[in-house]
């Protein structure tokens, strides 16, 4: 299935709110909580169709559409990986750092909901350098392109990420949804975990119905590492 991110920007942009990139606070520093799907080409028009009938009814609101394209060199140490991350179009190289994490599942309808230990890095960081180079000692896992598209939506003064990605290593690609919870409204008071993951209850209701809720646990960086060990039996 090859994604059109173009379509997709354009059935959104003309939602977006005209106060975009409103201001919000990280609520659990360097932690990110998400939940991913498996989906189809013909599940992704549903669930664009089914996000747009919400913002219609003003039940969620658009902050911003960006549109990316990514090279990840993936390295792992134990229960730590880190990318390196070029973007294209730019000349700056990120380090992107998670754990293994843990899952956790919403009261309402049992959806996993991955929670981990995240850092990204830019040149400009003090740290950037030491981590650079700290990295290329560590076990290389495997390389892939990335395109993708991030939909950020405000909800109840709280903001997620919608990330509909698609990532190839060459021999093999990878497609998935992330709704990966952002932060907080300054206007309101910092939720705890808990509240967080039953949040996600509620905005998933407004993207997916039940019908289109196939939840899957598996990173690029598993799928990555399935991919290598099947080549190497080959």
């Amino acid at each position: 299935m090859k994604i059109n991110f173009n379509v997709i920007a354009r059935k959104l942009n003309r939602y977006l709110l005209a106060d975009k990139r409103r201001k919000y606070k990280q609520s659990f520093l360097n932690t990110e909580f998400e939940c991913k799907i498996i989906f189809n080409s013909a599940g992704l028009n549903e669930i664009i169709q089914f996000m747009i009938t919400n913002i219609r009814n003003e039940k969620i609101e658009i902050d911003e559409i960006a549109q990316r394209k990514e090279l990840h060199h993936f390295y792992g140490n134990r229960n730590v990986h880190r990318a390196f991350i070029f973007l294209v179009g730019s000349r700056e190289v990120w380090i992107k750092e998670k754990s293994d994490g843990n899952v956790t599942y919403s009261p309402q309808y049992n959806i996993p909901v991955l929670i981990r230990r995240e850092k990204k890095l830019r040149p400009t960081d003090l740290i950037y350098s030491k981590l650079f180079l700290e990295t290329l000692k560590w076990n290389y896992v495997g390389s892939f392109q990335k395109e993708s598209i991030d939909i950020s939506l405000w909800f109840k003064k709280f903001l997620y990420t919608v990330t509909i990605a698609e990532s190839d290593t060459g021999w093999s690609k990878f497609t998935q949804i992330e709704i990966e919870y952002d932060g907080h409204s300054p206007h309101v008071k910092r939720p705890n975990k808990k509240t967080v993951i039953s949040l996600f209850d509620e905005i998933m209701s407004l993207l997916l119905t039940q019908s289109m809720m196939r939840f899957t646990m598996e990173t690029k960086l598993q799928w990555l590492k399935s991919n290598r060990e099947n080549l190497s039996k080959k």
